[in-house]
């Protein structure tokens, strides 16, 4: 008994992708913020010689360069019939235009993108706010000693946690002197700044309100428990108020600021992320730049791109050494 065999042959076609390294590198630069993308090229600038940072050039700089490498390029390609034996790899090309992007001139001026009103020059602190308010006060050189300490007691919220009488032994100041002077400090802004507890601070700053303040002082020493949870018909009970009436008190206490000196703390600080791109308005368009500041710009170094173009190192040993 025969055996057949039957012996196809099937064709497919595979599309397949090639990472290159140019492209390996291309998408790992692509993932890097300004910050990383920076410390990269300084890092490569370092440990390879044939990277040199470019000099932005001036407008005369450029046309003479141009007029000096037309010539050079035109006795080279005269002198060095070797030219037209290139590999797959075009060296002269890569330079030539590695050295065109150096020249790139961007087409208005970057510092239409910038907004140097955002930009801090300097932080002032709480202390320095109320060490400057004692200036201009016309307070006695008592006052002026015993406000001082009292200030350097000042926490970041704006409230005074030492016990007067803790302050008392620590400065060698009397307690009465102290009781007597804290008063002025309330004066000062920020309104509240000085409390020993959030009841005074808040009685602090509706000493500051215009209007009447007979019931807001009341609703703060007796309700704050009660305001806190917005039992309006407790207090109501109790002042023989209307509910309507109480919530328009309410409203505010609710907007004072229960911690005043959080606006000069070094913790409340705006901090600016340096951005990895602009967005411009210009002539009705929205441009869109991306933020080198501090990014070196690369060129391939003059020495080695002499070596390519004149073939005064061996060709091979050159190119494998820039590749």
């Amino acid at each position: 008994m025969s055996q057949q065999f039957k012996q196809t042959l099937n064709t497919s076609q595979v599309q397949t992708l090639k990472i290159t390294p140019q492209l390996q590198q291309a998408i790992k630069l692509l993932q890097m913020s300004r910050l990383e993308l920076e410390t990269t090229v300084r890092k490569e600038m370092e440990e390879n010689p044939a990277l040199e940072e470019a000099i932005e050039p001036s407008t005369e700089d450029l046309k003479e360069g141009e007029l000096r490498d037309t010539k050079e390029s035109d006795i080279e390609a005269h002198d060095d019939p070797r030219k037209a034996d290139q590999d797959e790899f075009d060296w002269e090309k890569y330079v030539e235009s590695a050295s065109a992007t150096d020249q790139t001139v961007t087409k208005y001026h970057k510092d239409e993108a910038r907004n140097y009103e955002n930009v801090i020059s300097s932080t002032q602190t709480l202390s320095d706010h109320l060490t400057w308010q004692v200036g201009l006060s016309g307070f006695n050189d008592d006052e002026v000693h015993i406000v001082g300490k009292l200030i350097e007691y000042v926490e970041d919220d704006g409230y005074i946690k030492t016990p007067l009488d803790k302050i008392s032994i620590e400065e060698n100041i009397a307690l009465k002197d102290l009781e007597e002077n804290l008063p002025l400090l309330h004066e000062f802004d920020p309104p509240g700044v000085g409390a020993r507890n959030l009841e005074e601070c808040l009685l602090i700053q509706a000493k500051h309100l215009e209007e009447d303040t007979k019931d807001t002082v009341e609703l703060i020493q007796n309700h704050l428990n009660d305001l806190e949870k917005r039992d309006y018909e407790t207090i109501d009970k109790s002042m023989n108020l209307s509910v309507g009436y109480i919530k328009e008190l309410s409203k505010i206490v609710f907007d004072m600021n229960p911690k005043p000196g959080f606006a000069f703390s070094s913790s409340s600080d705006v901090h600016y992320v340096a951005p990895d791109v602009f967005v411009t308005k210009v002539n009705g368009e929205y441009i869109i730049t991306l933020n080198d500041e501090g990014v070196p710009r690369l060129k391939i170094s003059n020495f080695y791109r002499k070596a390519i173009r004149t073939g005064s190192l061996a060709k091979e040993e050159a190119k494998n050494y820039i590749k």
